[in-house]
């Protein structure tokens, strides 16, 4: 009797630990993720490659990189906010080598989750140093929206 008392505690124990597991999964902090490729009206209509993941909370925290055919650049994820399938996030510029970003500067996008797949359906808008890009609609990859 004392045996069959032990094992039904323990798979009490187990049973409360995966629920709560469980619970505390759906409280994931807001976030926009993707790797995609895209035609980039700015650069003779070459392919890009752009790759990101914000994370909001109490602080945001994430990355950037984008890789063209005049260059590329990285950012730290400064700031970000997130509704339904549309994240705007915004990055400090950390290394370039393309022309017309400098390091230390502010670019600040804006993406949309349509769906899956994400190939022409899911695009973004990036806004910086006095310019807006028409509406980029990916090539290859996928954006990720989760609020």
């Amino acid at each position: 009797m004392k045996r069959l008392f032990v094992l039904l505690a323990a798979f009490a124990a187990i049973a409360a630990i995966i629920s709560g597991s469980a619970l505390a999964g759906g409280n994931a902090a807001p976030k926009a993720t993707g790797d995609v490729w895209f035609v980039n009206p700015y650069d003779g209509n070459a392919p890009a490659h752009f790759v990101f993941n914000a994370l909001s909370g109490t602080t945001a925290k994430g990355n950037v990189s984008y890789d063209g055919a005049s260059g590329s650049y990285t950012g730290k994820v400064v700031r970000v906010s997130v509704a339904g399938q549309e994240a705007t996030f915004t990055a400090e510029v950390t290394s370039s080598t393309l022309p017309g970003v400098s390091v230390g500067s502010d670019y600040t996008w804006m993406v949309t989750d349509v769906g899956e797949p994400g190939v022409g359906n899911d695009y973004f808008v990036g806004v910086g140093d006095g310019f807006t890009t028409p509406h980029l609609v990916i090539t290859a990859g996928n954006i990720q929206v989760q609020s």
